[in-house]
């Protein structure tokens, strides 16, 4: 049984001895002998990409010459295209600019192609293929090889009448009409481009071409540049496609000659066995290495082409869908086909060179698989060096870089560090933002319109998060006004402010996929989803260079337009089931439990063991779901408090804390208006000041100036301003700071000087007073008409149901300034809110407040 055992691969005695060796340099024989060689020679002669000089062809001298003819049509109709852009920019919509995108984008990746045959590596691709890597030279090994030879012959040639078929279709269709169309609109009457094509518009861009005698000319040559730049891409494609099959035949070959080593007679190979066994261990190692060193030819070769390629499928594929949304039988039967090859081409290049990477990973298992433990100690070393060198598998790759595939580009992505508050030496002070590919951003979107509207009902109403109609605001609000309410009341009032560490990094996909299943998600949509994130890498950006793909295991991306939505579905679980033990204060017709804007959740309770238990059961349910508890961010707030006890995490006590910050707002024991208005002026003036150099540029106008100041500082100084309780005094410290910064623009230094009003109309200014309730009563407005049960709305009316007031003079609370503010305009609170559920009537109510209830 060994001695029928001969070495497998040894090209070189092959290329000696074998039956074709002396034919294959003429033509027809060999393996270009095949038919579809045949029709592939046809297309690469057509387009100048045939290389007949290698094979003993007399090829004629105006196909000699054809390459250079059709590098100079592709150049001469890509600069006619961008001075077409340059000059119509201005007058063409936006489908007819994508159109000429795809026209322009698609002329340059047919200039790319009909530059390739220009170089020899190209030729010696091309005849390394038709007369040595071709499987039709490795049949007569065995019966195997000859069977696989046979099916992948059979595969090519339909698969070559397809893609040809496809490519005329999809031409026909994208031709015919517009010329019908042209000839019926009565097109190159005038130099109107809204009445032409825009394929035929485009030649408007060339001088002379302006007259309706043209128009044949015109018409004709568009329709060649069409079919030509068609045959340009398709059959570059083909070409590749025909090698990729060859190389998983190959591949095939080599796992099935992996697989079909003979086991010993007894329990160890004899000596001559070992020897034989090891000659047929080195041929397999060169089968090897000739197919990854012919496979990493091809990626560096065709690498610019299938980055390029890849570019204008994703890209075009998206225009062509837009225009394809447009339910007129003209557009689908034009757009249609051409939508569908696009795609067509792009999936079928991913599924060919994926299933590359697929069929060379099962060679480890193979390895596996041997009689190694029967081989003798030189046997095994080999096997274990063939071992390592397959455990990275064969790919083909875009310029050596990214692996080609819809797939593989989904689910690799790149990391890039954003550093956070603290010492930089430390890993926890950095954030890893995912950078997705453009197609893994498409489906994501895509994916996020299919099941937001459907999550969107299943929410709890306290989770805030990620939602429409929601603000930091609303939480903000509420928490102030039941921080007040109780001081003003004298009740016991305990908070938790929950921090998780690395929340996004952490979370488990298993209990991803079962929170998206029990709100009712279907089973297709989880399962792209899950392909998104199961057997998905990534690569750290550090010092300008890319690291070592990492291997995902859990966490959503932090840059995925998905992530959030399903970070918050994955949340509300958590908190579903923490709450659904009644441990909160009485809130209108239930309790209120927390409020949550994503992973900044406040827990609420009236005693501090109520508050215990819920912080313990949360962090039980939150452990299940792969989240962890930060102990160090973690601290408790407690208002009118008679227990000093600690808040106990881990055998470990929480900080008790006085103020915090509360999606970006401070908050107090009293409430923290006063303490939120002077943190915002600082960070105003530190906002201001790092744009000293825009301020001090004499390039800028004052208009961009007022605008960035508008846009950047007055933003971070009014940030949950409509949750302030404003007197004069505080008032007139922002209006100062104002003041100052629009004068520091302005350049109005002591001794010149400007009326405060004169100020704000040279910058289109209003009283900040003005502003700040302008932006309050249209929030006010907001909240009340979304509804009795909103926990923003109920909050308006909240009071602790066990409560006394002191006596004295009340203090000055929120729900006071604004019911101040309506008493001073002759309306009362109740009135204030049924008005609101009218926008019109709201907007005047609006304006008349800010007119007359400004501090």
């Amino acid at each position: 049984m060994i001695d029928g055992l001969i070495p497998c691969y040894d090209l070189t005695e092959y290329r000696e001895t074998g039956p074709q060796c002396n034919a294959i340099k003429t033509w027809p024989v060999g393996a270009v002998y095949l038919n579809y060689v045949r029709i592939l020679r046809r297309f690469l002669w057509f387009n100048g990409c045939w290389p007949g000089q290698l094979f003993g062809e007399e090829v004629p001298l105006f196909i000699r010459y054809h390459k250079y003819h059709v590098l100079g049509q592709f150049t001469v109709n890509l600069m006619a295209q961008i001075n077409f852009l340059w000059k119509f920019h201005k007058d063409i919509s936006f489908l007819m600019m994508g159109h000429v995108y795809i026209t322009t984008f698609l002329t340059s990746v047919s200039l790319v192609r009909s530059s390739l045959p220009h170089f020899e590596e190209y030729r010696n691709i091309v005849n390394t293929f038709l007369t040595e890597f071709h499987l039709y030279y490795h049949k007569q090994k065995g019966k195997y090889e000859a069977e696989i030879s046979a099916y992948w012959d059979k595969f090519s040639y339909w698969f070559s009448l397809c893609q040809m078929a496809l490519m005329l279709l999809g031409m026909t269709s994208f031709n015919v009409l517009p010329i019908y169309k042209s000839i019926q609109a009565g097109a190159f009457t005038t130099r109107d481009i809204d009445r032409d094509n825009v394929e035929f518009a485009v030649y408007f861009a060339i001088p002379g071409i302006d007259c309706y005698d043209y128009f044949y000319i015109l018409t004709a040559l568009n329709v060649y540049f069409s079919y030509i730049t068609a045959c340009s891409i398709c059959v570059l494609d083909l070409l590749l496609s025909l090698i990729v099959f060859q190389i998983i035949g190959h591949i095939q070959i080599l796992n099935y000659n992996i697989l079909n080593i003979p086991m010993p007679e007894g329990l160890k190979y004899n000596k001559e066995e070992n020897s034989v066994i090891g000659k047929h261990l080195i041929s397999i190692i060169d089968q090897h290495r000739y197919i990854v060193r012919f496979a990493a030819t091809i990626s560096s070769f065709f690498g610019p082409m299938l980055a390029m390629n890849y570019m204008f499928h994703l890209v075009s594929g998206c225009i062509l869908l837009l225009e394809c949304a447009r339910p007129d039988p003209e557009t689908l039967a034009r757009f249609g086909p051409l939508t569908i090859i696009v795609f067509g081409q792009l999936i079928q290049l991913s599924i060919i060179f994926e299933f590359v990477g697929y069929i060379s990973e099962k060679l480890i298992d193979a390895v596996y698989c041997m009689p190694w433990e029967s081989m003798d100690v030189s046997n095994q070393k080999t096997v274990k060096f063939f071992l390592s060198r397959i455990q990275t598998p064969i790919q083909l790759t875009a310029m050596g870089i990214v692996p080609v595939g819809v797939q593989t580009m989904l689910k690799v992505s790149t990391y890039i560090k954003v550093p956070k508050k603290g010492d930089p030496s430390r890993c926890d002070n950095w954030r890893g933002i995912t950078l997705l590919p453009a197609a893994a951003k498409v489906l994501a979107k895509i994916l996020l319109n299919r099941i937001a509207p459907k999550v969107a009902v299943t929410l709890r109403d306290e989770q805030a998060g990620f939602r429409p109609g929601r603000s930091c605001t609303d939480h903000t609000n509420t928490l102030r006004v039941l921080i007040e309410q109780c001081v003003e009341w004298q009740s016991e009032l305990f908070l938790a402010f929950v921090d998780f560490e690395k929340a996004f990094d952490t979370v488990k996909w298993t209990a991803l996929w079962s929170s998206l299943q029990r709100r009712g998600i279907p089973a297709c949509i989880i399962q792209v989803i899950r392909s998104l994130y199961e057997g998905s890498t990534c690569r750290v950006v550090h010092e300008k260079e890319l690291g070592a793909p990492i291997r995902i295991s859990a966490g959503v991306k932090q840059g995925c337009l998905l992530s959030p939505l399903l970070f918050v579905i994955l949340l509300d679980d958590v908190m579903r089931n923490v709450v659904a033990i009644p441990r909160g204060i009485s809130w209108a017709s239930g309790v209120l439990e927390d409020l949550d804007y994503a992973d900044d959740i406040v827990l609420i309770s009236p005693t501090l063991d109520l508050l215990q238990e819920k912080l313990v059961h949360l962090q039980e349910e939150a452990r299940v779901m792969g989240l962890r508890i930060n102990r160090r961010k973690t601290v408790d707030m407690r208002i009118k408090a008679k227990t000093s006890d600690a808040l106990i995490l881990d055998n470990q006590r929480l900080d008790s804390v006085d103020t915090f910050t509360y999606l970006g707002s401070t908050v107090t024991r009293q409430g923290g208006a006063d303490e939120d208005i002077e943190s915002r002026i600082k960070k105003a003036k530190a906002a201001f000041a790092q744009l000293k150099p825009v301020w001090d540029s004499n390039v800028l106008t004052r208009r961009i100036k007022i605008s960035l100041f508008d846009s950047i500082v007055k933003s971070v100084l009014l940030f949950g301003c409509e949750t302030w309780r404003v007197t004069k005094g505080l008032t007139n410290k922002l209006q100062v700071f104002v003041n100052k910064s629009l004068r520091s623009i302005l350049r109005v230094f002591w001794p010149k000087t400007i009326r405060n009003e004169d100020l704000w109309k040279l910058c289109r200014q209003s009283p900040i007073g003005k502003e700040i309730a302008k932006r309050k009563w249209r929030w006010i407005g907001h909240t009340v008409r979304r509804g009795a049960t909103n926990a923003a709305n109920v909050a308006f009316d909240w009071r602790p149901p066990n409560g006394k007031r002191s006596r004295g003079r009340p203090v000055q609370t929120w729900r006071r300034s604004v019911e101040n503010e309506l008493r001073a305009a002759g309306l009362s609170w109740s009135e204030s809110k049924s008005t609101a559920e009218d926008r019109r009537k709201w907007r005047t109510l609006v304006e008349t407040l800010c007119t007359s209830g400004v501090p």
